[in-house]
């Protein structure tokens, strides 16, 4: 691409970023999921060290992670005929780790991550983020998890660009002069 080295520069900076980001969100997610797993665990005198562990590695796996750990041991629970405990851990899963943590902190951590841990101005908004790694999961799988923001991010990126360099701001024509002016 006919860009100059700056251009090249920024692009590397903007896109490179995003990546750290998308990383560094992914481990504290998955810490986050593992931990809040193995106290429910704890609660039902489970092993919560490996079933935490568990349950933090699955949840890299896109849409169906967790339930790859709560669905078995929901169902050990119902074989011990223990159906709250399962529902239980059924709905704890779903709603406390899949709906507040998945999807409400992890939009927050994408900030939080950008602004005060990198402390990197990256000129993209952590919802955007957010979707971009939802889209890029639904099209490439896990690998999603990567692809779709640089994807996002080198778009955005190149669109500035292009903005920059290629698009003239208005300027002001010269006032015609003598009295030839149409009404």
């Amino acid at each position: 691409m006919p860009f100059e080295k700056i251009q090249s520069k920024g692009i590397f900076r903007e896109v490179a970023g995003i990546l750290r980001v998308v990383l560094l969100t992914s481990i504290i997610n998955v810490v986050l999921q593992g931990f809040a797993f193995g106290i429910l665990m704890v609660v039902f005198g489970l092993d919560w060290l490996s079933l935490g562990i568990l349950y933090g590695l699955a949840a890299l796996i896109p849409i169906v992670g967790g339930a790859l750990v709560w669905v078995p041991v929901s169902l050990y629970e119902m074989y011990l005929g223990q159906g709250t405990h399962a529902l239980i851990i059924a709905l704890y899963s779903i709603i406390l780790i899949g709906g507040l943590i998945d999807s409400l902190i992890k939009p927050l951590l994408i900030g939080v991550i950008k602004e005060k841990v990198l402390k990197i101005s990256l000129k993209i908004n952590e919802i955007l983020i957010f979707f971009s790694i939802l889209a890029g999961i639904s099209k490439f799988g896990f690998w999603g998890i990567a692809v779709g923001p640089t994807i996002t991010a080198f778009f955005i990126v190149l669109l500035r660009v292009y903005e920059k360099s290629f698009i003239k701001k208005p300027s002001m024509l010269p006032a015609q002069s003598g009295g030839n002016h149409r009404q």
